[in-house]
């Protein structure tokens, strides 16, 4: 996009934006329209559940409490140290393409983690391998926190 400047902008900026903008717009769309176009098939036994009947449920269920409790609090630190990433890869390592990477190593350990869940819960059972998981992630973060 040779010419095509916005004051403040760089150019690789600008051709961000004009790629992402209509992108976002042509996902947008596609999903409305498959959203607008789709009806289920799937029968259902039973109705749905009341807002009160979730919240009892969850009160009574222990263990789902805390998975749903876990995935929020995982959840939120996968968001937290993605946004904090880019700052590290720029401030801390001095070069944001770095963050390319990073982002790249993540994503492929959490496939790679995905498709070992059902190996691991098979050698050594649910609980266990949920709480062996948890430790490595928390020493996993434990390194990238004090890593120069």
């Amino acid at each position: 996009m040779n010419g095509a400047t916005v004051p403040g902008r760089s150019d690789t900026e600008l051709v961000q934006a004009v790629i992402a903008v209509p992108g976002a717009m042509i996902g947008l769309a596609l999903y409305l329209l498959c959203f607008a176009t789709s009806q289920e098939a799937v029968q259902r036994d039973v109705g749905s559940a009341s807002l009160r009947d979730t919240v009892s449920m969850l009160r009574h269920n222990r263990p789902l409490l805390l998975l749903c409790g876990s995935s929020l609090l995982f959840l939120t630190g996968m968001f937290s140290v993605s946004t904090v990433a880019v700052y590290y890869a720029r401030d801390v390592l001095g070069n944001a393409d770095f963050y390319i990477v990073m982002t790249l190593v993540q994503t492929v350990a959490m496939v790679v983690a995905a498709a070992l869940v059902p190996t691991a819960v098979a050698a050594v059972g649910k609980k266990r391998a949920y709480i062996t998981s948890a430790v490595v992630a928390v020493v996993g973060a434990l390194a990238f926190a004090v890593a120069p």
